[in-house]
């Protein structure tokens, strides 16, 4: 099993359990069972390092500390089954072999790219 983390799950993943600013909001409580998954190695937990970037930067907005955030991401990869997507050839080549669907973001396009290349 996959899943690969949208912006909101990230950041929400991130404010609970590197910061520790917050509970998972009811909506979003399913992340604690996927990262306790990913720490036995059960789930493989992927986000994309574009996603990271448009986090980091709101959190700068709403004035949140957040100097040991990518520390702590570059750690879930050594301790669990996470994986930061930062665009290695696999990748590149699955989203430029694809199709782009005009209806869909960035974001949405990237994680369908992830996602194929983590099946």
């Amino acid at each position: 099993m996959h899943h690969t983390l949208n912006f909101e799950e990230f950041k929400e993943l991130l404010k609970v359990l590197c910061l520790n600013i917050k509970s998972f909001d009811n909506e979003l409580n399913y992340l604690q069972e996927f990262y306790n998954d990913a720490l036995f190695w059960d789930r493989k937990l992927c986000s994309i390092n574009h996603i990271l970037s448009r986090i980091l930067e709101q959190f700068d907005k709403e004035e949140i500390q957040y100097s040991n955030v990518i520390e702590y991401v570059y750690y879930l990869t050594e301790i669990s089954n996470f994986q930061i997507q930062e665009g290695d050839i696999r990748f590149l080549d699955e989203l430029v072999s694809s199709k782009s669907i005009e209806e869909l973001s960035l974001e949405e396009e990237l994680i369908i790219t992830q996602n194929a290349i983590s099946k």
